[in-house]
C-alpha cells in the first residue's frame, strides 16, 4: 500500500509512514464470513445403528448365553416361562437345566415347577448357548406355546373328574328316584289287577302257584312283573284263596312286593321298597316298616 502523501510504499503491517511520518489507516481486514442459519438438532438416529457408520450397521450386542452372567434384559422380560411350567423335565433336557428333575420327587415337584415357571428364562440363558437374542425368543416361544397348552390340558383333565364326582351323586339319586317310581307305578297295575281278580273269582285271592298267569289277562303287558332293577315281584302267599271281604285291615296288609329270585323280600330302593296293599293302594315303606307295621 503507498503512502496518501509521499507515495512512499509502505508495507502492509505499517501503520504509520516511515518518510513523512503520515499516520495511516490500518489495513481492513478480511471480512468474517456472515454466520448461515443456526444449525437445527441433529436427525434422531435409528436404534441399533452405529452413529456415523454405514446404513443398516447394527449396534453389536454381546452375548452372554452360556455363561453365568445376567441375561439382558429382552429375556428378563419375557415374564413367565410356561414351557418350564408345564413341560418340567423335557424342557430341561432340552434347555441342559438338570435341576427340572426336582418336578419329578413326589411333595415338592409342584413347588419346583413354580420356581422354574419364574426363573426360567434365566436358567436356560445362562444353561444353554444360543446365537442370539431372537434366536432364544424364538425357542422360547415355541417351548411357550406348547408349556401353556399341556397347562391347560391339565387343568381340563383335572376338572372332569371333580365335576363328575359333583353330578354323579345327584344323577344316581335322580336315576334311582325314576326307578323307584317305575316300579310304584308296575306294582299299583298289579294290585289293581289283583282286585279285579277278586271280583271276578267271589273275592278270593290268587293261588299262590301260577298267581302272575292268573293275573295276565287283567295288565296290559306282562313286563309289569320286572322291577325296573332287574329285580322281580312276590305275593303275599298267605292270601292265597283267602277272601278279600275276610281282611279285617286291608290298609295295612301287604299283598305285593319286591323280591329276589328266591321269593324272599328286598329293600333296593333307597333302603326300602314299594309295597301293594289289599285296599289298592301302592306305597314306598322302610325295611322296619314292612317288618314292623305290615300285616303279611
Amino acid at each position: 500500500m503507498d503512502c496518501p502523501k509521499c507515495g512512499y510504499a509502505m508495507s502492509e503491517f505499517d501503520t504509520e509512514c516511515p518518510r513523512c511520518k503520515r499516520t495511516g489507516t490500518a489495513p481492513a481486514q478480511p471480512a468474517a464470513p456472515s454466520p448461515g442459519p443456526a444449525p437445527g438438532p441433529a436427525p434422531p438416529m435409528a436404534p441399533g445403528k452405529i452413529p456415523g457408520g454405514p446404513v443398516g450397521q447394527a449396534l453389536p450386542r454381546h452375548n452372554t448365553s452360556g455363561t453365568d452372567q445376567a441375561p439382558p434384559l429382552e429375556v428378563m422380560q419375557m415374564g413367565w416361562c410356561w414351557g418350564a411350567f408345564g413341560l418340567h423335565w423335557i424342557w430341561g433336557i432340552a434347555n441342559q437345566v438338570w435341576v427340572s428333575f426336582l418336578t419329578l420327587v413326589p411333595c415338592v415337584g409342584f413347588g419346583v415347577a413354580i420356581w422354574l415357571g419364574i426363573s426360567g428364562h434365566r436358567m436356560a440363558w445362562q444353561k444353554r448357548s444360543f446365537a442370539s437374542v431372537d434366536q432364544y425368543r424364538d425357542t422360547m416361544r415355541v417351548w411357550n406355546n406348547w408349556g401353556l397348552g399341556i397347562f391347560i390340558v391339565s387343568v381340563v383333565l383335572g376338572i372332569i373328574p371333580v365335576g363328575a364326582g359333583i353330578l354323579f351323586p345327584p344323577l344316581a339319586a335322580a336315576r334311582e328316584k325314576a326307578r323307584q317310581v317305575s316300579c310304584l307305578a308296575n306294582e299299583k297295575q298289579i294290585t289293581l289287577a289283583i282286585l279285579q281278580f277278586c271280583q271276578d273269582n267271589k273275592g278270593c285271592f290268587p293261588p299262590a302257584a301260577g298267581w302272575r298267569e292268573a293275573l295276565a289277562p287283567y295288565v296290559r303287558d306282562t313286563h309289569v312283573f320286572e322291577c325296573p332293577t332287574g329285580r322281580t315281584y312276590g305275593f303275599n302267599t298267605n292270601l292265597a284263596g283267602y277272601s278279600l271281604d275276610a281282611i279285617k285291615q286291608p290298609r295295612s296288609t301287604g299283598v305285593i312286593f319286591e323280591a329276589d329270585a328266591s321269593g324272599n323280600p328286598i329293600y333296593p330302593h333307597r333302603g326300602g321298597a314299594n309295597i301293594g296293599f289289599a285296599d289298592g293302594h301302592c306305597a314306598w315303606q322302610t325295611e322296619e316298616q314292612a317288618k314292623g307295621e305290615i300285616v303279611w
